[in-house]
Order: C-alpha cells, then sequence, then structure tokens
C-alpha cells in the first residue's frame, strides 16, 4: 500500500503558517526532535526552506526513503517541496531556520545563480574545517540574537546577515562541485595511464600492484578507478 504523503503548511507538526512572504523562524534543533521521540518522519513544505545547523551530535537524514549519516558539525540545506526526514541521537544539538521561499528569493533577486544552485538538498561536513563552520555558526547565531530582539532596522539586519551566510554556504557548494570535478579528473586520467600501460606491456606478466607503483598511486586506488 502506498505511504500518505506527508505536507505541512507550516513547521513540522503544524498547519498554522504564516502566510508572511518574509516568514523567518529559528529554533533549537533537540525541542521539536525530543517532542517526537528523536523522529521526524519523512515530510515536505510547500513554501517553507529549512537550514539545520547541527553543532554536535549525531542522526540519519532520510530523504525519499534513502539515508545518509550526519554528524556534527554541519549544515543541512532543504529547498521548498523536498522530501525529508530525520532520526536524531539524544545527544544532537543544534538550531533549525526555517524561512519563506520567497524570503530566499528576494534576498538574491539581484543574482538568482545563487538561488538555482542551492536548489536541492545538500548536506556540508565541517569535520575538517571548523574555522570556516565557526564562521557560519556565529553568523546563525547573530541572526537569531536579532530574530528575538527589537532593533532598529531589524530586518534589514537580518537580510545581510542571510546573504553573508548564504554566500557562503554557495561557496562551500562551489568548492565541493570543483573537489569532485578534480577527483573525476584524476581517476580519469589514472584510468587512461592504465590502459595505454596495458596496451604496451600485453606481452608482459605484470601486476595490479607493479601498474599501480609506476602510475604512483597504491594498489586499492588502481583497484577502485578500474
Amino acid at each position: 500500500m502506498k505511504e500518505k504523503l506527508i505536507i505541512f503548511n507550516g513547521l513540522y507538526g503544524e498547519n498554522n503558517y504564516s502566510s508572511l512572504l518574509e516568514f523567518v523562524h529559528a529554533e533549537p534543533l533537540e525541542s521539536r526532535s525530543k517532542m517526537y521521540n528523536w523522529e521526524i518522519k519523512e515530510h515536505l513544505h510547500t513554501d517553507l526552506v529549512q537550514l539545520f545547523v547541527i553543532e554536535s551530535g549525531n542522526g540519519i537524514l532520510v530523504s525519499e526513503k534513502k539515508e545518509s549519516i550526519i554528524s556534527g558539525p554541519s549544515i543541512v540545506f532543504i529547498p521548498v517541496n523536498t522530501l525529508h526526514g530525520f532520526i536524531f541521537q539524544d545527544n544532537v544539538k543544534g538550531e533549525v531556520i526555517t524561512f519563506s521561499d520567497y524570503f530566499l528569493e528576494n534576498n538574491f533577486k539581484q543574482n538568482q545563480k545563487i538561488v538555482f544552485e542551492l536548489n536541492h538538498l545538500q548536506c556540508f561536513n565541517f569535520e575538517r574545517n571548523n574555522t570556516l563552520y565557526e564562521q557560519m555558526k556565529t553568523l546563525k547565531e547573530m541572526i537569531v540574537k536579532e530574530l528575538n530582539e527589537e532593533n532598529i532596522e531589524k530586518r534589514t539586519f537580518i537580510n545581510s546577515l542571510f546573504q553573508t551566510l548564504f554566500l557562503s554556504i554557495f561557496r562551500v557548494n562551489q568548492i565541493q562541485k570543483t573537489s569532485m570535478e578534480e577527483t573525476d579528473n584524476k581517476t580519469l586520467k589514472y584510468f587512461q595511464i592504465f590502459q595505454k600501460s596495458i596496451r604496451q606491456d600485453y606481452s608482459e606478466n605484470k601486476t595490479i600492484s607493479q601498474y599501480a607503483k609506476e602510475i604512483g598511486i597504491t594498489t586499492m586506488h588502481l583497484n577502485r578507478v578500474c
């Protein structure tokens, strides 16, 4: 039997979403997760974008029945109409920032490339780049603080913080894409060298280890390439 699609016109478990175009909301990740026994069932939001900033702890991200392990420090970006759910361990700590898709698009109406590039579910882990994560965490904390206070030009300041935060996420996304492309190019290069070596040495009975040594990579790496 086909499972019914869970859709919320608001935050998880709610259907009282504010119709404000500039809707922005922040809450500790653990507060709502604990309410649902640390399991957020797979669902989607039709008009809301979410940013999960996971400071510490572990969990599983579920999207279209596929599971991915996540651990802090990391950031999960979830666009509108994207199936997602979580199974968190009770040691998880972080923040969930939810905002309307209009708010995101309006902040980058002069540069739609950023919105386009971030238009799919993405998970960024910062275990190897804690400095960058701390910078983004500081921006997140400033956003949360500003949301909870009444200050002069509050909306302008929040917009500027969001723009900086999302530009940072966009840069991380571009770095990841470049890194993956470089890895793919290296893999192709190693494979081409391996093929050429086989053609040249077809009469010899060389082992994989010998070919790997000639190419300058490990035997395990060459096995993955092939």
